[in-house]
């Protein structure tokens, strides 16, 4: 894929239009209240639910690819599941949660 921090980096928008098209995220209100720094470079939507629900996996859905990122593994842990239906579950729960989290 072809995402990196460079490409989310908002100084760099003009140049890397092309490469992103656009990006739905949802974080914890933790990550709103205390690291507003790292959403300043964040390049797409992104909404927020209570700390109570918040993942310690990122979930990445992309067309009929599901990636899991495991953060507290020691190293870091990447899964990547290529299978449509599967994908399909993700992006319905995704949207779910999209619904019910806060602007």
């Amino acid at each position: 894929m072809p995402y990196t921090m460079n490409s989310l980096d908002k100084k760099g928008e003009e140049e890397n239009k092309n490469c992103i098209r656009l990006f739905f995220a949802i974080f914890s209100e933790d990550l709103k209240k205390n690291k507003k720094d790292l959403l300043d470079i964040y390049y797409g939507k992104a909404r927020f639910l209570p700390s109570e629900y918040s993942s310690l996996t990122d979930t990445i859905v992309f067309k009929d690819t599901v990636i899991l990122l495991l953060w507290t593994a020691n190293p870091p842990i990447g899964a990547f599941v290529k299978d449509r239906d599967n994908a399909e579950t993700c992006k319905k729960q995704f949207k779910l949660l999209w619904k019910h989290a806060k602007k």
